[in-house]
């Protein structure tokens, strides 16, 4: 059964490369997505959570995979620490949220884009996106 404890130990402790999108599993891609999107707005009743979890527990897996990609972005920190104006924390969690959304369109659909990376994720990058024809080759 997914847990935050599960979260933790087979993604955050990989490191940040594990919390990419591209990197999550699909069961993860839908719960960290679903976490990502309790910060931003409250849980309704017409909103369905992934089973199994609290809101609370989705926040807070939601928050430590974007803390795990803020840390090794080099956000001003030491060792364990980690500092960010809520602003700017503001404007990862609205980037995180829509590289959650592209990971989640690219997997279930023929639409493809350039995955974020270590490097280039909470830049501000331009975004490349395709159709893939029915050859699946990138045109």
């Amino acid at each position: 059964m997914l847990s935050l404890e599960r979260f933790i130990s087979e993604v955050v402790e990989k490191g940040a490369e594990a919390c990419l999108p591209r990197n999550l599993s699909s069961e993860w891609l839908l719960v960290v997505a679903a976490g990502i999107e309790g910060l931003l707005a409250p849980f309704d009743d017409a909103m369905r959570l992934p089973d199994g979890f609290t809101e609370a527990e989705l926040k807070a897996i939601g928050l430590a995979a974007l803390l795990t990609l803020l840390r090794e972005k080099g956000a001003p920190q030491t060792e364990s620490e980690l500092e960010i104006s809520f602003d700017d924390l503001a404007r990862c969690v609205d980037e995180y949220r829509l590289e959650l959304g592209f990971e989640e369109i690219h997997r279930k659909t023929d639409i493809k884009y350039e995955q974020a990376s270590l490097a280039n994720i909470f830049t501000n990058r331009n975004v490349k996106t395709w159709k893939v024809p029915r050859s699946g080759k990138k045109p």
